[in-house]
């Protein structure tokens, strides 16, 4: 595949550089290329929550970045995996999508967001609630979205970064780039080593101890390249990364809980045309996980999955509004020990989505076909303009998700027939932005949500076998409020911002049984920032609240709500007088300066205060 992105981007360049690309409306220069925005979130935002986040460029994981912002993660451990809950979702009601593709695990139904590394990504996009009638299947609490963007006419930089903190953790990252009039190229590397070395209490032990078995070593590299001509624009992006992680140790036991080691590859050739009111995007993408899991004197699994995708997006614009049609072919693999054989699926789906304006008031109606499940859904969002800095949201939406593999073939006796998950939801929001010029500015949103599902998928104990069986029913409500001030006086700027989330989560396994609070779902998150900025000088402070956990599905047992504190200064200057490009920062920071004692899941102890020291140099 290589070979061919090389031989057509030659192609492409050799045609010429003099054409310039045209935007629905005006022409634009090549350098302000509209290829990027034609994008299948434009007709999944009406009326919702959604979230922008520009990703920094050192490393870190995903978990990290999404923690900053109000969102929970069951992590096992600071080494084993962690799992998203959204609206009060399970990790597998969140659709995770790179550079568009979908990229959950098809055995498990979930992403591991402690194997994910954000350094290379650009962006970070999330958009809550469902969104099956758009993105298919998993999209059912929200949507998580990392993309790459494309520079043209951009000048060669080179940026590398190195950090340290006091539990024997490191990390070191290296990007290279270059924008050309009708080309880009991106190369970045990031490597992270996490001793996780760290003192705790053993309640069970009554002693202090030290934590085991807790490494996380993680390398990733990606090449981000495009070429265009005209109206014309071929991208190639290809990742390739590895995580080896010991899986930790439970609190009262003296025995580790095994390893595992990952890696993953991700490759994705697109094509875009865009002339006058038509956009056309096709994508061919692959996806390979493998998954090693030893366990501790016993024999361990190895698991291989596969995705191959081919989707092509047709947009039309029209003087009545922009409309989009779709098809999604999707092949799915996957081989484990546990399975009777090597199991595959092909899931071909069609979408179409119209989205118009009508003085203050527009609105979004996207529908979906899944042929495989014979499966419709669809959604409607509106947004109205009250005033100048009133906004009414509304949104109303069937959602989807499909067993995974692991629910389907995952050797089990009495292995049961599951049913798709199924359900609605809903959600309405305020959204008040006053002055935006003055030295005093920000936004508040308030959104009450509420979803239905019925069918939920869980895995429960068979004697010593687990396996997947459909709960009857589940509800789901709550309430987000996201604000922000921005404030300058001279020199000093300060950014505040708060995101919390209320969630009441209730489902039963039968008609006749009662409801209880789902489990490993907070009934609160919170997280509070402040920024302040002083000519090179920077600081920033940070309050993060988790609530209460039920672990028993009696609601007899929880995890109690628990918050964290750090700080983190930094000072940033042009490294050289002579060239405004050569900048170096260097940071300290501190993370749970208050020393707190918590855990994300049972058993699992978390690290106490910690401090890093960070260094970056770009050229």
């Amino acid at each position: 595949m290589l070979l061919l992105v090389v031989h057509i981007a030659t192609r492409l360049i050799s045609f010429g550089d003099s054409a310039t690309g045209k935007s629905i409306k005006d022409p634009i220069s090549v350098a302000d290329t509209v290829f990027i925005r034609a994008d299948r979130s434009e007709f999944a935002n009406t009326g919702r929550k959604e979230m922008r986040i520009s990703l920094p460029q050192t490393p870190s994981l995903l978990t990290q970045e999404l923690q900053q912002n109000a969102h929970f993660f069951k992590e096992y451990g600071v080494s084993g995996s962690a799992t998203v809950s959204k609206r009060g979702a399970d990790a597998t009601q969140t659709q995770v999508l790179w550079n568009g593709l979908p990229i959950n695990h098809p055995m498990l139904g979930m992403m591991d967001f402690n194997s994910v590394g954000v350094f290379g990504m650009e962006e970070l996009v999330v958009i809550e609630g469902g969104n099956s009638a758009i993105y298919g299947s998993g999209s059912v609490g929200g949507t998580v979205m990392l993309n790459n963007r494309i520079q043209y006419n951009t000048p060669l930089k080179v940026q590398g970064s190195y950090d340290r903190n006091s539990l024997n953790n490191q990390q070191a990252s290296l990007a290279i780039r270059k924008g050309w009039y009708n080309a880009y190229i991106n190369v970045t590397g990031a490597w992270m080593d996490r001793q996780n070395q760290f003192e705790y209490v053993d309640p069970i032990l009554q002693k202090k101890r030290r934590s085991f078995n807790s490494e996380l070593e993680s390398r990733n590299i990606r090449l981000v390249s495009a070429v265009q001509n005209a109206a014309h624009q071929l991208k190639f992006i290809s990742e390739l990364g590895t995580v080896n992680r010991g899986l930790g140790f439970l609190l009262g036991a003296d025995n580790p809980l095994g390893s595992q080691f990952d890696w993953h590859s991700r490759q994705l050739l697109q094509y875009d045309f865009q002339q006058k009111d038509l956009n056309f995007s096709q994508k061919i993408g692959h996806t390979y996980d493998q998954l090693v899991y030893q366990a501790q004197d016993q024999a361990g699994d190895t698991s291989q999955a596969e995705m191959t995708f081919l989707q092509s997006e047709w947009y039309i614009n029209s003087r009545w509004g922009r409309a989009l049609f779709g098809l999604d072919y999707q092949i799915q693999k996957g081989n484990s020990q546990a399975y009777e054989g090597r199991k595959q699926r092909v899931l071909p789906a069609f979408f179409s989505a119209w989205k118009a304006n009508h003085l203050n008031f527009s609105y979004l109606i996207n529908a979906r076909y899944e042929f495989h499940e014979g499966v419709f859904t669809s959604g409607l969002g509106t947004q109205t303009k009250l005033n100048s800095k009133l906004t009414f949201k509304t949104d109303i939406h069937r959602s989807f998700r499909r067993p995974t593999l692991n629910d389907l073939y995952w050797s089990a006796p009495n292995r049961q027939h599951l049913e798709p998950e199924m359900g609605w939801g809903g959600e309405m929001g305020i959204a008040w932005q006053p002055n935006q010029k003055g030295k005093i500015r920000g936004n508040l949103e308030l959104t009450p949500f509420y979803r239905e599902l019925n069918n939920p998928i869980i895995w429960l104990p068979s004697g010593t076998f687990w396996s997947a069986r459909n709960l009857d029913y589940g509800t789901y409500l709550g309430m987000q409020v996201h604000a922000h001030v921005y404030m300058e006086w001279g020199k000093l700027k300060w950014n505040l911002s708060d995101d919390f989330e209320y969630v009441y989560s209730q489902v039963r396994a039968s008609k006749n049984t009662a409801f209880y609070h789902q489990i490993f779902v907070p009934d609160v998150m919170n997280s509070f920032k402040i920024e302040g900025m002083c000519n090179a000088w920077a600081a920033k402070f940070q309050w993060q609240q988790v609530g209460n956990r039920y672990t028993a599905s009696d609601n007899s047992q929880f995890l109690p709500m628990y918050s964290l504190f750090s700080m983190e200064a930094s000072y940033s200057t042009q490294l050289l007088k002579d060239f405004d490009n050569t900048r170096v920062k260097c940071a300290f920071g501190i993370q749970n300066l208050s020393n707190t004692i918590y855990q994300n899941m049972p058993g699992r102890p978390m690290p106490p205060r910690n401090m890093y020291l960070n260094l970056t140099l770009a050229f």
